[in-house]
Formats: C-alpha cells, sequence, structure tokens
C-alpha cells in the first residue's frame, strides 16, 4: 500500500507473471477484498511483473519491471 497525507492511494501486488489464470486470479483477487474491507474510493491498483504490461478492464495497471 502507497500511503499519502494518511490515506491510502495505490494498492501493489508483485509477480513473476500474469500469464496463467490461476497466478491472475490469485494476485488480483487481493485489490477487490482489501478495497471493499477499507472501504476505498478511488485507489491506484498496479501489478508488477516480468512479462508485460497492459491496463487491465478493472482498472487494474500491469508494469513490466525490466522494460
Amino acid at each position: 500500500m502507497v500511503e499519502k497525507n494518511r490515506e491510502i492511494v495505490e494498492l501493489i501486488q508483485v509477480t513473476v507473471t500474469l500469464q496463467n489464470e490461476k497466478t491472475r486470479k490469485r494476485e488480483l483477487a487481493p485489490f477487490a477484498k482489501v478495497i471493499d474491507e477499507l472501504n476505498l474510493k478511488d485507489v491506484k491498483m498496479t501489478v508488477l511483473c516480468e512479462d508485460s504490461s497492459e491496463v487491465l478492464d478493472s482498472g487494474v495497471e500491469v508494469v513490466n519491471v525490466l522494460e
């Protein structure tokens, strides 16, 4: 989690790849859980990985850290 002025502004997950569907589900599920449990609004969601960069339909930004 990234905080700014005592407010959570970004959630970050780190994985090697999101290519496998099981891994993708495992890595993305915590975003919804944390957002719901902490009642977050307008929080950025980021996944750091080694093999792709994209923005998912859910708004999650996938960033290739090797690029």
